[in-house]
């Protein structure tokens, strides 16, 4: 079986499970929709089940996959009006699977370290060690987005005007950066599919806001 179809398998159960959860008929209430598959690369598709096949993140069979006390759909349910409804592949929490996966498989850290929306939700993944916040992590749909949302940070952390492509977005990263001056993380790594990420860090001061560009070797959990 290939990654599509086994990923359209575990889709479609995952979806049945979380019915049964809330007491739902899948048959009556449900449709999968497949069409945002098309942006996930075959790369994509093997990270996420290197975090379920690892035992990355803990499958109960309630729809969800959780990690470090939180929890995640790789659906959404669709227009309320329209029956069976849409449960459409969310681009962003398959992704998010995946991160877990390189976080621990490739970069040493511990499963109770990751958090999944964490905080209210303005970041995908927080990363923790000792209480203290390391990694925040950004999931967008596209490498577009990767870059542009990457790029906004920088210039904002600099003092540069800098203006997205919809009021809407320059609403949402704007808070972001807010969230990030305050709360400092050593790193923020935004990701996309297809490989496409970036990796910021603020300049090596107490003081400092100003963020700069590393690499994904800076993702390593610091053992010392």
């Amino acid at each position: 079986m290939d990654l599509t179809d086994r990923f359209k398998d575990q889709f479609i159960k995952m979806v049945r499970e979380y019915a049964v959860a809330i007491g739902r008929d899948y048959d009556q209430y449900y449709e999968p929709n497949f069409n945002n598959l098309a942006k996930l690369s075959e790369s994509d598709l093997a990270q996420f089940f290197r975090s379920i096949d690892n035992q990355c993140v803990a499958v109960p069979g309630d729809g969800h996959l959780y990690v470090g006390g939180t929890r995640e759909r790789i659906f959404d349910h669709g227009v309320k009006t329209r029956k069976p409804r849409y449960a459409k592949v969310c681009i962003e929490p398959v992704l998010s699977q995946g991160a877990i996966a390189r976080l621990m498989l490739d970069y040493g850290w511990p499963r109770d370290a990751v958090r999944t929306q964490w905080g209210g939700g303005k970041f995908d993944l927080s990363v923790f060690r000792n209480g203290s916040l390391e990694i925040q992590c950004e999931i967008k749909a596209s490498a577009t987005e990767v870059v542009g949302l990457a790029q906004f940070l920088v210039q904002r952390s600099r003092g540069a005007d800098c203006f997205p492509d919809s009021p809407q977005k320059l609403h949402n990263w704007s808070r972001k950066f807010d969230d990030l001056a305050r709360n400092k993380p050593k790193l923020i790594w935004v990701l996309g599919p297809g490989g496409a990420e970036r990796v910021l860090r603020f300049l090596p001061s107490d003081a400092s806001e100003v963020l700069d560009y590393g690499n994904a070797d800076h993702l390593h959990f610091d053992k010392s």
